[in-house]
């Protein structure tokens, strides 16, 4: 039996079915502009005994399915996942567009479930074509991520038992000696660089790195608010923090150093201060020379663990390019309902998705949203829907300044 086509919205977990990582590109294949025939059964819970609208539901769950279907025999990891894993949901959620042709061959009522079995066709070509301009739209709408580094090199005064210090904490000076050595920051560096980051502060990076006692930075490397903020000031979107450490030197029966080092670095969004990702692991190197083994053992695991770390960091980047990203707003010295907080709500609604809204004191308002692009636009965005309001003008309403992560407002009058 062959059914027409029907306008039917593709409901995203409808049946909760797991979209496989690695589905990146399609390859250049011969057969790639035929269609990929594929049998897989769709479903939907019954509400209210409407099996007719549960069965346009579990069609569009079983088109769903048959794109991802098409999708897993065809396509090869030749370029990052990350690229793909940005486009693959509106792909997906537009599946009938992809379903060239279905037969349903069984249709059945289960423990309150519709379930429909189709035999699809699925157009890979077309898919092919969409992906590759939706990543494409997703860079320029994203541009490249920017990140600063804070990172340092700690040599153990001799007790092997230290290297079990929980990393990117604060260092006892008493057990560990700061490293002036920059192969960490030249590999963390390098490997982002690699990656299309926009590099932040480049030289303050490389002076921490290279300073002989931590009482010659400026900065608390234990703090991580205080690192956030300075990579804020930066125009950071990211910050790496964290340190390698030489946790073992011995001389072996050949006369060569085995020196082993630990790397543990994590990557903080500046923005929300959340914590995308994280490293630890540890790396052996042996030469003739002491400093040379010293230098191999932490560019070996220094490097594989930036790789890392970038690789995770484009990932949290590229995802939000579709679901947006979270931003706190504060309004200070509020005072009136109707004046002020309900022409702040609607700016802010018109412009982004509100997720939370709260009042720790009386005057003030913390606004949480979902925006897609930068924070600075962001603010922009709302002040352009407020300045020509009553009470907005210039005089009567401050702002945004960003302190602290937050993009704030206040009232002057």
């Amino acid at each position: 039996m062959r059914t027409p086509f029907r306008n039917i919205s593709v409901r995203r977990g409808v049946c909760g079915i797991a979209v496989t990582l690695a589905m990146c590109f399609l390859m250049s294949y011969a057969g790639a502009a035929e269609d990929q025939p594929v049998t897989v059964t769709g479903q939907a819970e019954i509400i209210g005994n409407n099996k007719d609208a549960a069965q346009k539901k579990a069609l569009a769950d079983a088109f769903r399915q048959a794109v991802e279907k098409g999708l897993g025999v065809w396509i090869k990891s030749e370029t990052e996942v990350k690229n793909a894993m940005v486009a693959r949901d509106e792909i997906l959620s537009r599946a009938e567009g992809y379903v060239t042709d279905h037969e349903i061959v069984k249709e059945s009522v289960k423990e309150n479930l519709y379930q429909v079995t189709i035999k699809a066709k699925v157009s890979i070509d077309k898919i092919g074509t969409d992906f590759k301009k939706l990543v494409g739209r997703v860079k320029t709408q994203m541009g490249n991520p920017s990140i600063t580094f804070v990172l340092t090199t700690w040599l153990s005064r001799g007790k092997r038992e230290t290297s079990s210090q929980t990393v990117y904490g604060k260092m006892d000076e008493k057990l560990w000696k700061k490293y002036p050595d920059p192969t960490i920051i030249d590999a963390f560096q390098q490997e982002f660089k690699e990656k299309n980051f926009d590099l932040k502060a480049t030289d303050k990076a490389r002076e921490i790195a290279l300073v002989e006692s931590v009482e010659n930075i400026s900065v608390d490397l234990s703090d991580r608010r205080v690192i956030r903020e300075q990579a804020e000031k930066e125009l950071a979107n990211f910050v790496a923090r964290g340190e390698a450490k030489i946790i073992d030197i011995q001389k072996s029966d050949t006369g060569n150093f085995d020196v082993t080092a630990q790397v543990g670095v994590e990557i903080i969004d500046v923005n929300s201060g959340d914590i995308v990702s994280s490293y630890s692991n540890t790396a052996t190197a042996s030469s003739k020379s002491e400093e040379n083994a010293k230098v191999q053992s932490i560019k070996k695991i220094a490097t594989l663990g930036a790789r890392t770390l970038a690789d995770q960091t484009i990932a949290t980047w590229q995802e939000r390019a579709l679901s947006g990203r979270q931003y706190t707003i504060e309004v200070r010295n509020v005072t009136s309902m109707r004046k002020q907080i309900k022409p702040i709500m609607d700016a802010i609604e018109s412009v982004a998705q509100i997720t939370n809204q709260t009042s720790p004191e009386s005057n003030i308002l913390v606004i949480s949203v979902m925006y897609k692009w930068d924070k600075k636009k962001l603010g922009d965005d709302v002040l352009g829907q407020l300045e020509s309001k009553p009470g907005f003008s210039e005089k009567e309403f401050d702002g945004p300044d960003y302190q602290g992560g937050k993009i704030v407002f206040k009232f002057t009058k």
